[in-house]
């Protein structure tokens, strides 16, 4: 699955990367980049989810006549469903393009990445590209990807679990952090 460089420590030296992406890598990716995307969103919906999720524990908690659950859904309105309705946008999103993209036979061939001081060459079943670092305005480390990304909403996806050993790991950081201007990487 991976092409492993005869001397870790020579600097220039391309990395080459294949990437088949899981379907559970597919669905963590696609639900951090829903997260970025619709966060602004977030926030005050998880200030209501907070609130109701407190009056429904002091109704629980403190149950009488005066105080039921069917009245506390009641007093929230429509709110509840809202909320249900979000979760099922953050959570079944996700899941929806993870089933797609692992549906694709495009994606099922998997990708080739060589990376290289000067550029990340991208090899797939219909298509060979070479962007150079210049092309990718953000990158992002997670503790299972590097995500480059070309815009706000697309990233190229390396998983670390693809790469040989942590020399790998550390040559690819080392390589964004020289590279990309907005990285977000492990120290």
């Amino acid at each position: 699955m991976l092409e492993s460089r005869p001397d870790m420590t020579s600097p220039g030296e391309p990395i080459s990367v294949a990437v088949k992406l899981r379907f559970w890598e597919a669905y963590r990716v696609t639900a951090l980049m829903t997260y970025r995307m619709y966060r602004v969103f977030l926030i005050p919906v998880v200030i209501i989810a907070v609130i109701f999720l407190v009056f429904s524990a002091f109704i629980l908690l403190n149950p009488s006549p005066n105080h039921t659950f069917h009245q506390l859904i009641e007093s929230f309105g429509a709110t509840p469903y809202v909320l249900l309705g979000f979760g099922v946008f953050f959570v079944g999103l996700p899941l929806l393009s993870a089933w797609k993209v692992q549906s694709n036979p495009r994606v099922q061939a998997g990708v080739r990445y060589r990376i290289t001081d000067t550029a990340v060459e991208i090899d797939t079943a219909v298509a060979h590209s070479s962007l150079t670092w210049p092309a990718f305005v953000q990158a992002v480390e997670t503790p299972r990807f590097f995500l480059l990304f070309v815009t706000k909403g697309i990233a190229h996806i390396l998983p670390k679990r693809c790469l040989s050993d942590e020399g790998e790991i550390s040559a690819i950081r080392e390589l964004i952090r020289q590279n990309v201007l907005k990285a977000k990487l492990k120290k």
